[in-house]
């Protein structure tokens, strides 16, 4: 597992014989994250099961996410998983287990997923597009919530819809998104969600 907060990396190997992980603001947590809007004893777990690694929110005042919906049970983790505690987004990196159809034991250490290089007029943006999903509703799912349409989003941050657009060009690319308009905004959203382009308690 990978996660940064100000500005500094951390790392986590899982390891089957610790077979249980809290995740929690205390110094005793198997993993140690100086949040404030995660529980100190324990906000949750990850623990081993079955042959697979699960996460189990224990509780918490604030939630335990997988990308952008908030679980309710244990859920199993696959790679590329995005846990947000509070602030913080933790990767779960198991590579191994695309590769062989099985689990592994230790997943190799690789790279986090980082959000693309954005100036302060894109995040305005983003933060714009998201502010309807901040309940932490999954954007690909909820189809009930819509991102706003350019006019809005013109109106809000005093451009033209041109400008919108223009904009909203620079910034599929940048998530790597083709395909149809209104299913880009809507990945868009969620790619800004999980990789913490956007924050959703900063919004």
């Amino acid at each position: 597992m990978v996660w940064t907060r100000g500005g500094v990396e951390t790392t986590c190997e899982l390891d089957v014989i610790t077979a249980v992980y809290v995740i929690g603001r205390s110094s005793r947590a198997e993993v140690h994250v100086d949040d404030a809007r995660v529980s100190r004893r324990g906000h949750a777990e990850i623990y081993w099961e079955g042959r697979r690694w699960w996460l189990r929110d224990l509780g918490s005042r604030n939630g335990t996410y997988v990308g952008t919906s908030p679980i309710t049970r244990a859920v199993p983790l696959v790679h590329g998983n995005v846990i947000r505690c509070g602030a913080t987004r933790i990767g779960f990196l198991w590579p191994a287990s695309i590769c062989t159809g099985e689990t592994s034991n230790r997943p190799p250490t690789v790279v986090a997923p980082e959000a693309p290089l954005l100036t302060p007029t894109e995040v305005d943006l983003l933060r714009e597009l998201c502010r309807p999903y901040t309940a932490g509703q999954d954007p690909r799912a909820d189809r009930q919530t819509m991102p706003p349409p350019n006019k809005d989003l013109a109106d809000v941050l005093f451009v033209s819809e041109a400008t919108v657009r223009q904009r909203l060009k620079r910034l599929y690319p940048k998530f790597g998104l083709p395909g149809s308009e209104s299913g880009k905004r809507i990945e868009l959203v969620a790619r800004a969600i999980e990789t913490g382009a956007i924050d959703l308690v900063d919004r």
